[in-house]
Formats: C-alpha cells, sequence, structure tokens
C-alpha cells in the first residue's frame, strides 16, 4: 500500500468559510455547497462570519441542513470555553448543539490549553457538541493533552497539500485513529 492509499482511508469535502460574513452572500454559497453535496460547513469566531452563516440560514427560503464546524480563538479560553459555545450556538439560531467544535490553536500558556481542552471535552458530554477538535496542533502537544485528560480529539485539522506533505502527522493520526482535516489541501 502506497503512502497515498493510506492517507484517504475516508473523505469529507468541507466547504471552509474564511472571509465572507455578509449574509445575502453566504446563502447562495451555502445552497451550491449542499446542492453539490458537500459534508461540512467550517467556520470560526476568528473568521467573525458565525453570525453572518446563521442569518444566511435562517432567511434561505430552502432549507439550508449542513451541518456546522466552528472554532475557538486562544484569548476566548480564559473567559471559558462553554460561554463561547453557547455564544456560537446562540448566532447559528435555535441550535442547541454543533456538529464540531475545535481549540483553533494552542494558547502560549500550555496550562490555559489544557484548561481550555478539558472545558471542551465536558461541553461535548453535555450535549452542546457531537465531535470536537484541535486546529494546529503539532503532534507533541496532543500527547499532552491526551495524557493530560485522556480523552483523543475527534479530528484534527492543519495545513496539509500535494505541496506540503506531513507525512510524520498523518501517521500519527492515523495510529491513534484520530481523523485528518486538511486545510489548503491543493498547496
Amino acid at each position: 500500500m502506497s503512502n497515498i492509499e493510506k492517507v484517504v482511508p475516508k473523505k469529507q469535502i468541507i466547504y471552509s468559510i474564511w472571509k465572507e460574513r455578509v449574509p445575502e452572500v453566504l446563502a447562495p454559497c451555502l445552497l451550491a455547497a449542499q446542492k453539490a453535496k458537500y459534508d461540512l460547513i467550517d467556520c470560526a469566531w476568528r473568521y467573525g462570519n458565525e453570525a453572518g452563516i446563521g442569518i444566511a440560514i435562517k432567511n434561505s427560503k430552502t432549507k439550508i441542513s449542513l451541518p456546522i464546524q466552528s472554532k475557538i480563538w486562544p484569548t476566548q479560553f480564559k473567559s471559558g470555553v462553554k460561554k463561547s459555545l453557547s455564544t456560537c450556538l446562540a448566532k447559528f439560531g435555535s441550535l442547541s448543539s454543533i456538529h464540531s467544535y475545535m481549540l483553533h490553536r494552542p494558547h502560549w500558556d500550555i496550562n490555559i490549553t489544557i484548561n481550555a481542552w478539558q472545558q471542551l471535552v465536558n461541553c461535548k458530554n453535555l450535549g452542546m457538541v457531537q465531535r470536537i477538535g484541535l486546529g494546529n496542533f503539532d503532534k507533541d502537544f496532543i500527547n499532552l493533552l491526551i495524557s493530560e485528560n485522556l480523552v483523543t480529539p475527534d479530528f484534527v485539522q492543519f495545513e496539509l497539500s500535494i505541496n506540503n506533505m506531513r507525512w510524520d502527522r498523518v501517521s500519527y493520526f492515523q495510529a491513534k485513529n484520530i481523523e485528518i482535516q486538511a486545510y489548503k489541501p491543493l498547496g
């Protein structure tokens, strides 16, 4: 089996919304993504687009039912992951839970990041989020979080592309049964 075959055990096509915030622009984009059978909408507090997506979904004449994934920025870790997740859910309308939520990147203070991960695990246990993950974390930091919490992330999102293959991470995450989400997959 080649390295390429090992990378593709399960594929998802994720519609990532980075810069767009205007609901009137987002609605047709989300509908097109749904029609094209994308698996997930990816957004983030840091991108400032959660509220715009919520309004676009609410005002759409056609039901938009794609699962939503969002991220919490490190500056929010201290004020509480549950509080940030509750605010996120409110922006999306009447959602009581979100498909997936992740720590966008590590905080410079390891202890704050460990505490944020524990809070995110608690949010999952409360049913506020179905899947939890990490963005832009290296494997050593993930090992630390797993050892501190005994909870493995459902997924990890990091830059991975045809121009920037990170075989050490791919092998590590596959061995741990952690789903990989690549951003900038085409370089």
